[in-house]
């Protein structure tokens, strides 16, 4: 009887442990649920003044070879990435936020259009992305005064250019093709149905830089509106580059007054006025002698005026 009792008895206890488990893994998803919401509640009112707009869906980070940190997101349909957000970066080490999958997150886009905070829900962790400028340092320092968001912060990547993007782009190129210019990788990817034209594919085909259609030397933002097919694009630029939009393939991004930013400028003595300094295929010095600046004629040629 002792023996069949313990017999009975030993389904029971393990029935009751799968119980447990189930209960604990259940209380500890509850409490990373509410954890996000505290802290995305916490961060929306922070930023009331200065938040504009704020995007959410299933957000994944990728690096270029070009030093820029993509951040893309899909909303509705898990092959279309509908929102896509652009750093660009000096030099890759400074990129302190690692690429990935980070699950249904928030960006928080802000009013001026020279910062985001993006909120992960895997990890309940903030990650600011801005402009390397003293403006973006006083954002930055107004979300640590909070403590629930200082407990969550766990990197602030600084570059010089900061695109946002709304439209259609295939997830699977974004995801797993490489390109050098992350711009060409976007319009290798587009789901818009806009045609390039032969010179425009190939200059994707090829990653060349490609040239603008407004903004351009001196200005510090630019943006297109699309609304047949819906895409749009703007950009904020830093210190030293000038917004670029194109309006072929619908990119807004930032270039540099110098083709090669943080070169010695003994290596790259400024030009002449009426000289090339960039345009497709293009590979010489951008930098114009005071008080030229270089000055967007076609796709193919700019020049110091």
């Amino acid at each position: 009887m002792i023996m069949k009792k313990q017999s009975q008895q030993l389904p029971l206890t393990i029935f009751g442990m799968v119980i447990l488990s189930f209960l604990t893994l259940f209380i500890a998803v509850c409490n990373k649920k509410n954890a996000f919401a505290t802290t995305e509640e916490t961060l929306q009112t922070t930023l009331a003044q200065d938040q504009g707009e704020i995007f959410t869906g299933h957000t994944y980070i990728k690096v270029s070879e070009n030093n820029e940190v993509l951040i893309m997101q899909i909303k509705n349909d898990p092959a279309i990435v509908e929102n896509i957000f652009v750093l660009a970066l000096e030099k890759k080490d400074l990129i302190t936020i690692q690429p990935g999958d980070l699950g249904l997150s928030s960006v928080i886009y802000y009013r001026d259009k020279r910062a985001v905070v993006l909120h992960s829900s895997k990890s309940n962790n903030l990650h600011f992305l801005g402009l390397r400028e003293t403006a973006s340092g006083i954002k930055m320092e107004r979300l640590k005064a909070d403590h629930t968001l200082k407990n969550e912060m766990r990197s602030a990547v600084l570059g010089y250019g900061l695109s946002m993007m709304k439209g259609k782009w295939d997830a699977k190129t974004l995801l797993n093709t490489n390109k050098k210019y992350i711009f060409n990788l976007i319009a290798l990817a587009d789901r818009s149905g806009r045609t390039l034209t032969p010179a425009q594919r190939e200059a994707v085909t090829e990653d060349i830089a490609s040239g603008c259609t407004s903004g351009g030397p001196g200005s510090s933002s630019c943006s297109i509106s699309e609304p047949l097919p819906p895409q749009s694009c703007s950009v904020t630029c830093g210190s030293g580059y000038y917004a670029c939009c194109q309006s072929s393939t619908v990119s807004c991004n930032c270039v540099a007054n110098s083709t090669n930013p943080g070169d010695d400028d003994d290596d790259h003595p400024a030009l002449p006025r009426w000289a090339q300094c960039g345009g497709l295929g293009y590979n010489g010095p951008g930098n114009c002698a005071a008080p030229y600046s270089c000055v967007y004629v076609n796709d193919f040629f700019s020049q110091c005026q």
